[in-house]
């Protein structure tokens, strides 16, 4: 299991690793209204459903107050996060993606 600490709003925060599961059941379902602001393109939206959510989706941020923290803090933590949950998927995904466009360039 993969874990990191990083610092939000001053306060010493431990990303732990989540299992596939935790991530289907728990994480999935609660980050889908902000999904689905993405996906009309409703940023205000995605900013008022993560807000009034976060601490919700993500429970390594409670007891800190999300709108006093600046952007970069949280893009660290968020970077971090999908580190610890989904570095070998990023990995992965660059040689998965190189292979599929060299597929796309042969001649039939």
């Amino acid at each position: 299991m993969r874990a990191k600490n990083i610092a939000v709003a001053g306060k010493d925060i431990v990303i732990r690793e989540l299992k596939i599961k935790e991530i289907k059941d728990n994480f999935l379902p609660k980050i889908e209204p902000a999904w689905d602001s993405i996906a009309k393109s409703d940023f205000t939206g995605v900013i008022d459903c993560l807000g009034e959510q976060i601490v919700n989706i993500f429970p390594e941020l409670a007891g800190i107050d999300i709108e006093e923290c600046y952007p970069s803090e949280l893009e660290v933590f968020l970077e971090a996060w999908i580190e610890v949950n989904f570095s070998g998927v990023k990995r992965l995904l660059g040689p998965l993606l190189s292979l599929v466009k060299q597929g796309q360039l042969k001649p039939v």
